[in-house]
């Protein structure tokens, strides 16, 4: 049996995972917290990997309670892990759609951010694969999923990630320095206008006789 210092420790974290899975569900209520731009959004998304993270860190010390607590326990972690990727979901689709709504486009260096978006929706797909038939996890529907899909791809085509900004800024820099190395015929003009006009060179030629 683990030490009581280590349970207590264990039930601290164990707590700590819970409110932040809640906060995050409830935070869902208030889209404008979260989707109004860019920066929030992200924002919203590092407080949902800080929760994976603690319910991780939860799941890995579970041995250390007794067998009875330590399957309600797994089970309910399996379920709030679930319903906060329902959320992750969602949210992703609320806020594409009003940045859409409101005309505008997405930040210099979100398409790396984007794509790991898109990424998760195979992830998510693949936890109710393995958990969701042992802990009867509803669904999420298929038309919604593939809604997202579709709105990441579209958001992806109109960003761009950094490592393509410095290729590029790297190619316009190499094009200028290939410029700025030809060499150029300066018409007569760029000499303040007067043409000056070469003397003919005179040979002296010594006659002897």
């Amino acid at each position: 049996m683990a030490a009581p210092t280590k349970l207590a420790q264990l039930n601290d974290l164990l707590n700590k995972a819970e409110l932040h899975g809640v906060a995050i569900i409830r935070r869902m209520a208030e889209p404008d917290t979260f989707a109004a731009n860019f920066d929030n959004f992200r924002s919203y998304i590092d407080e949902i990997d800080k929760f994976y993270v603690l319910v991780d860190l939860v799941e890995d010390q579970l041995p250390l309670f007794e067998p009875a607590r330590r399957g309600k326990l797994t089970h309910n972690l399996v379920n709030l892990r679930w319903q906060v990727c329902i959320v992750e979901v969602n949210a992703t689709r609320i806020f594409i759609l009003r940045i859409g709504e409101q005309g505008r486009s997405m930040p210099f260096g979100s398409r790396d951010f984007l794509v790991r978006r898109r990424d998760r929706l195979s992830d998510i797909a693949g936890f109710h694969d393995r958990f969701g038939e042992a802990h009867t996890l509803p669904k999420i529907g298929t038309e919604l999923v593939e809604t997202v899909r579709r709105l990441l791809d579209n958001a992806i085509g109109k960003s761009n990630s950094l490592p393509d900004l410095l290729a590029e800024a790297m190619q316009q820099s190499s094009q200028d320095l290939v410029a700025a190395a030809q060499p150029r015929l300066r018409a007569p003009s760029e000499f303040g206008g007067v043409t000056q006009k070469r003397k003919p060179v005179k040979f002296k030629v010594k006659i002897v006789y």
